[in-house]
């Protein structure tokens, strides 16, 4: 009799070890649903943040809203992080950057290296380079780009947020063809006449080469609209958490 209770106490704690481990299961199953990673990217509970390269050489990783279809205006925020500036085992500080792409084509992952996971993808940028190339400014940027890293529409000085091991937060609003970026609340570039060549995809992408730091991103938030007038008067559509099997409905928690 007593053995047969001491096994039934042991089945239950197994059973009450599994139901405590299910919400994290779940919760996992849900994160990735929310964003497709692609490359070297990978979703780090502990912290809470999608890692696009690790501190690695020769690394690109993306995250991309894969069922989300944008070519109009929309809004996104995102808390990133580039790392540090110390000198690393390839001789470097810095490198190479991430950047956020829009209107683009998420098939295939971007190039590695100064392509920091964008170049191939197509469609517009907002890069917050790290590592100067033949093509850069001397110091490191923020840009508004098309189609490619070397070609810069707008730019500006990113040396106050990047490499400083810290969390910054990065907001990129498209209205009427004009997109603005804003870093910790700033409005940092501006660039008109903004406008989708077909593609309608949206994500994150990071690339290192010989130089090579972590690059991450949390507490994304998206929100998209066809035409969004100057008194917000719409329903958005507000991704993640969770997407909805209609991505034209919006999403109440």
């Amino acid at each position: 009799m007593r053995k047969r209770m001491r096994n039934l106490l042991s089945l239950l704690l197994v059973f009450v070890m599994l139901l405590a481990m299910m919400p994290m299961a779940m919760a996992d199953d849900a994160l990735s649903r929310d964003l497709t990673m692609k490359g070297d990217a990978y979703y780090d509970a502990a912290q809470g943040a999608y890692v696009l390269t690790g501190e690695k050489t020769w690394q690109a990783g993306d995250v991309w809203f894969d069922q989300v279809q944008c070519n109009g205006s929309f809004r996104l925020s995102l808390d990133f992080y580039t790392g540090n500036n110390k000198i690393n085992s390839a001789g470097w500080g810095g490198g190479d950057g991430l950047c956020v792409v829009f209107y683009a084509d998420s098939n295939d992952i971007g190039e590695n290296g100064l392509g920091i996971g964008y170049n191939g993808c197509g469609g517009y940028g907002v890069e917050i380079d790290t590592y100067s190339n033949d093509f850069d400014p001397a110091y490191r940027h923020i840009a508004i780009t098309k189609d490619s890293v070397e070609n810069h529409l707008a730019i500006a000085d990113a040396t106050s947020f990047v490499l400083d091991e810290k969390w910054h937060h990065l907001t990129i609003e498209t209205r009427s063809g004009i997109c603005t970026v804003y870093v910790d609340g700033n409005q940092v570039l501006e660039q008109s006449r903004v406008s989708s060549d077909g593609n309608y995809h949206l994500g994150i992408t990071a690339g290192t080469g010989a130089g090579f730091n972590y690059h991450m991103i949390k507490n994304i938030e998206l929100v998209i609209a066809s035409d969004w007038v100057d008194n917000d008067d719409i329903d958005p559509v507000i991704v993640p958490p969770d997407f909805p099997s209609d991505w034209t409905q919006p999403i109440t928690r």
